[in-house]
């Protein structure tokens, strides 16, 4: 093939065609494998079949079995109906998280031809996006993030295409704040863009934004008799770390350094946008990450709008050209020799089924660290440790009702992680369990080996 027939953006068009296979490949393989490659996707799975299977969304974490919910309902509500056709199992959630991811790629291609970005170019960029770390292990995961900034995009394109009618844009930043109440970058960036254009349009789509936003608000509350603010509010307010806000936020601008360049250059040459204010906003929304329990997936929203930028900043000079495919490399190459902390392996699968089948053969409660084998064995998800240790260090929940259940023998089966639980943040309940409970087997789980009490 004549490479040099094809320019530099014909050669990154090539090199990001084929990763993008990759990634076709990779997120399908993701998608069919039944066990969790990140632990939240089992806590998601439990809020959607709760739902599926009671209508309950947000509950008292003081009630017995009763689990925090940190996120608005709509990703949750959309993966329960799915399961009405794939089963009660990680699949159904994890294709609505790449259909959205994939839609994503689109609308930032149609954004940036809005922009007047050229058609081959918009391509590239939007092709780009695919190959973010970021976007590669998150888009086929259990987990809110790409359905929400499928939304916010969709605002961001309706506002672009038609002009002044910023109106019809608000439906789908409402969708998008009721899928991650952290995506409020994109409706704040069209007000503030708007007060300086046209004041009485910003107040107007301000005003409408926040009454539809707080009308929804008081709905849910109402219908979870408060308990919808106390999930997504008061038990949200974890421990915050600048420090680890800053070291996430260097981390993941050097692992985008390109990127980080053409964004700079687009917001020189573009000027005051839409979109400028919009990528300033995300980025200081990922500040975000410094929350305790927080992760990289802070920064997909600020990484998909830097694809739009850079596409305005990278020009048809030499040296611009070049990096841009240097970037194809380099975002190839990081993604590819990363993968998920946990291994894709069979026998992790038939550790997990066997654990369960253990687990399904006992009548009554079960105590697990791990929500996805409760939920395979038919079980009720009881605890979340991360997130109780929170609660308790903020005074919203208590431990002793936990405890008191061990002590009085409530659950037929409990089953930790050895030598690394994270019961151990709360030393009475690991003493109890050790106390009352008989260890009666080991299970190896690809290495990861689970202690069984009875």
């Amino acid at each position: 093939m004549n490479f040099r027939g094809l320019g530099w953006d014909g050669v990154s068009l090539v090199l990001l065609s084929v990763f993008f296979v990759y990634f076709l490949w990779h997120s399908l393989a993701v998608v069919l494998y039944p066990v969790w490659l990140d632990e939240s996707e089992g806590y998601m799975l439990n809020s959607a079949v709760q739902f599926l299977e009671g209508g309950i969304l947000y509950s008292d974490v003081n009630l017995p079995g009763s689990l925090p919910n940190p996120y608005p309902p709509l990703f949750t509500v959309f993966s329960a109906f799915l399961m009405l056709l794939r089963g009660k199992g990680l699949l159904a959630g994890r294709l609505l998280s790449l259909f959205a991811s994939l839609l994503c790629g689109f609308l930032l291609f149609r954004i940036m031809r809005l922009l007047r970005v050229g058609f081959v170019r918009a391509l590239v960029f939007s092709l780009l996006f695919y190959t973010s770390r970021f976007i590669f292990l998150w888009s086929p995961l259990f987990r809110v993030d790409m359905l929400a900034l499928f939304f916010s995009l969709c605002g961001i394109y309706f506002v672009l295409w038609r002009g002044g009618g910023l109106v019809s844009s608000v439906f789908f930043f409402v969708l998008a704040f009721y899928t991650k109440q952290s995506f409020i970058a994109a409706p704040l960036a069209v007000f503030l863009y708007c007060l300086l254009h046209n004041r009485r349009l910003g107040l107007k789509f301000f005003l409408i934004f926040l009454f539809s936003c707080m009308a929804v608000f008081i709905l849910i509350n109402q219908m979870t008799s408060g308990q919808f603010f106390l999930n997504i509010v008061s038990y949200n307010l974890n421990r915050f770390s600048w420090e680890v806000a800053l070291l996430w936020l260097s981390f993941s601008l050097l692992l985008h350094l390109p990127l980080v360049l053409g964004s700079i250059s687009g917001l020189v040459r573009g000027g005051v946008s839409v979109v400028s204010f919009y990528l300033i906003l995300s980025l200081l929304s990922s500040f975000s990450v410094g929350k305790y329990g927080a992760y990289f997936n802070y920064f997909i929203e600020p990484f998909a709008v830097m694809i739009v930028v850079s596409s305005l900043g990278f020009a048809n000079k030499g040296f611009q050209q070049v990096l841009l495919v240097v970037s194809c490399i380099l975002f190839f190459s990081v993604s590819a020799s990363l993968d998920y902390v946990v291994d894709m392996s069979d026998a992790r699968v038939t550790g997990f089924d066997n654990l369960a089948g253990v687990m399904r053969g006992v009548g009554g409660d079960v105590l697990s660290e791990d929500p996805q084998l409760a939920i395979s064995a038919g079980k009720k998800v009881a605890f979340h440790p991360q997130w109780f240790s929170e609660l308790e260090s903020a005074g919203l929940w208590n431990s002793s009702g936990i405890t008191r259940a061990c002590r009085n023998h409530e659950f037929s089966l409990v089953v930790l992680l050895e030598g690394d639980s994270k019961f151990k943040r709360f030393p009475e309940l690991l003493k109890c369990v050790h106390s009352v409970y008989n260890k009666t087997s080991l299970v190896d789980v690809s290495g990861v080996k689970y202690g069984v009490y009875q």
